[in-house]
Parts: structure tokens; sequence; C-alpha cells
């Protein structure tokens, strides 16, 4: 089983980027009149919020934790989701500066303008995003994978040593079946034998 240290801190990384991720999105979606690029990261957000909670799962399931804890999994896990929190840092930073940290309601036609006028800076943060998220399915998809190799490979092995006992066993019958049948149709097979 993993180290108590793996699980608090992929758990503790996993939290953080959690309640970031969703801190975040209610951030947008409270501003009434946000520009399309706001909206679309909202909706960004809300499927690697989704990924997050899956992986948060994992970690709290002991079955499946073996899968997100594999140092094959972790290791990544950790970088990206340090890489995701940093994005969205830079994502709270650039609305805290937009809605000069008011929360919710509108934005008003001159600050509305300037967020349309810094849509590539939110684009650029969004493809950041949308690469963090590829990674954030690679390690569920990584995960699922160990998680089931591990499950299924004992389980695997005990019926590859049941069928190879059950062919060996046909295959002793068949032969025992042949050579009986080859003794019946040809009588000098066995007077050669017995003399």
């Amino acid at each position: 089983m993993a180290d108590a240290v793996d699980v608090s801190s992929t758990a503790g990384h996993l939290e953080a980027a959690v309640q970031l991720s969703a801190a975040v999105s209610r951030q947008i979606d409270a501003i009434s009149d946000a520009p399309r690029v706001l909206t679309t990261l909202s909706a960004d957000l809300q499927e690697v919020l989704s990924i997050l909670e899956t992986l948060l799962y994992y970690l709290s399931n002991d079955d499946t934790a073996k899968g997100v804890l594999h140092p094959s999994t972790a290791r990544d896990l950790d970088t990206v989701l340090k890489k995701y929190a940093n994005s969205l840092c830079v994502l709270e930073e650039k609305l805290e500066k937009a809605t000069e940290g008011r929360s919710g309601g509108k934005l008003g036609l001159w600050k509305r303008t300037m967020l349309t006028l810094q849509a590539k800076e939110f684009t650029d943060v969004r493809e950041q995003l949308a690469t963090q998220k590829i990674m954030l399915n690679i390690s569920v998809a990584v995960s699922n994978f160990i998680n089931t190799t591990y499950e299924a490979t004992p389980e695997n092995r005990k019926e590859l040593v049941k069928m190879k006992t059950d062919v060996a066993k046909v295959l002793l019958k068949l032969d025992h079946s042949q050579r009986r049948q080859s003794h019946r149709r040809c009588p000098s097979l066995r007077s050669r034998q017995t003399n």
C-alpha cells in the first residue's frame, strides 16, 4: 500500500485544485454579463472539476487508490496539479483585476469591453487549462488501467493455471484414447509391445 505521506500529499493537491476550480468558476458565473471567453472558461473549469472529483474518489477508495498513487501516475499527477493551480491563480488574478474585487453583478460596458480586448490573455489561459485537462484525463486512464491490471492479474493467473491443468488432462485423455484406438486397430502393435 502507498505511503501515508503520498496519500495525504496527493489528496491535498487534489482537494486544493477542486476548491480553487469551484471558486474561480463561481467567480465567473457570478458576472451576469460576462463575455463569451469567460463563460467558456467556466464550462471548461466544470469539466476539469469533474475529472478532479473522479481522481479524489479513486483516492478515497482503497481498491482504486493504488492506481492514483502508482509512481507512473502520482509523479505526473502532482506536476499537472501544480501547473493547474498556477493557471487558476493567474486566471483568478485577471478576474480580480477586471472586476476590481467585486463579486457578481454586471461589469458595465467599459469593463466588459476591456475584458473582450483581453480575450487573447484569457484564451492563452484556456489553452493551458486544456492541456492540463488532457493530462488529468490521462491520469484517470492510467489509474483505471493500473487498477484493472492489479485486480485482474492474480485472477487471470489462477484461471491460466487452471486452464493449463485442464488442457493437460484433456490432452492426456486424448493421447490415452488414441493409443487404445491404435492398439485395437493394429493387433501387431500389441504383440510387439508384449514381447
